[in-house]
């Protein structure tokens, strides 16, 4: 069964993500530093733990020849149960063993909280 959900981000913060993936950041980040994190948990039956899918913005590790770099983990309580691939496009689809989180700019108008 594949589980889909949709998570909105502020406009600017899109635009400045994925600047830091388009452009090496310089010297000012911790290597391999998570940048930016996102999670939506999904609702689980009853009785079984929650799976937590995280988005994040992660640091290069070589920050001043590299490009910055957008990933999904899958957990299942604490325990990572698969990754994306790394990539450089922020918004879109993001899909782990039959979960599916979606990243959209969020329109003007709407205040999610």
């Amino acid at each position: 069964m594949t589980k889909h959900s949709l998570t909105d981000v502020d406009p600017t913060l899109a635009r400045q993500l994925q600047q830091c993936l388009e452009q090496p950041p310089g010297l000012n980040v911790e290597r391999g530093q998570v940048l930016y994190n996102i999670e939506h948990c999904f609702a689980e039956p009853i009785g079984q733990v929650i799976s937590t899918f995280r988005v994040q913005v992660v640091a290069p590790l070589e920050p001043e020849m590299e490009t910055c770099w957008a990933e999904g983990v899958l957990y299942r309580g604490v325990i990572p149960l698969g990754f994306t691939e790394k990539r450089h496009q922020f918004l879109g689809i993001y899909e782990i063993a039959g979960y599916t989180l979606k990243i959209q700019e969020r329109s003007e108008g709407i205040l999610i909280q």
